[in-house]
């Protein structure tokens, strides 16, 4: 008799709470899958190759510049959330930053894209002035997607490094966020 009531007692339970009339559910509090959080995102940049179709000439000597000013950049590295990758970028310039674009691309082919915001010349520059080789720099960026699990990707990083217009870079760090 007891196995009985007790069997009653449980499916009265079960049947009122699988009732899906007086149940009310707060949608705006559950949690969405697809929220980006926002993370620490770190750089380190190893050596890289540069080439620029373009020659500065020499104005003594009444040689004008020459060339398109395209921008090409094979580089690599290791960052934070993506791990050892391999980078590339592309710009004009002439047009630079305005032009700019990269990626980082992981071991596993998801891909952070990238634009330029502009840099700094060891806090005495800006862009069009003259910043000589050797000299620290700042580089600030705005991540604008990618691929993979950065598929619609957003955030901001800055790389401090030394400013190297033409020849293969030696390497930077770089700090900043990614939402993912």
């Amino acid at each position: 008799m007891k196995k009985l009531i007790f069997t009653l007692v449980g499916a009265m339970f079960l049947f009122v709470s699988c009732q899906s009339d007086d149940l009310q559910i707060d949608e705006a509090a559950k949690p969405d899958k697809a929220t980006k959080v926002e993370k620490d995102f770190k750089i380190k940049n190893y050596a890289g190759e540069i080439f620029v179709d373009f020659d500065p000439g020499d104005p003594d000597a009444g040689i004008p510049p020459s060339g398109t000013g395209d921008f090409e950049q094979i580089g690599g590295g290791i960052a934070s959330h993506i791990g050892q990758f391999t980078e590339y970028n592309t710009a004009n310039i002439f047009d630079f930053p305005g032009t700019f674009e990269g990626m980082f691309i992981a071991a596993n082919g998801d891909e952070i894209h990238f634009g330029s915001r502009g840099f700094q010349c060891d806090g005495n520059y800006e862009f069009g002035e003259e910043c000589p080789a050797g000299t620290p720099v700042i580089l600030y960026y705005v991540i604008d997607g990618g691929t993979g699990r950065f598929e619609g990707a957003i955030g901001e990083f800055e790389i401090n490094g030394k400013f190297t217009p033409f020849g293969p870079y030696t390497g930077a760090t770089g700090t900043g966020c990614i939402k993912y």
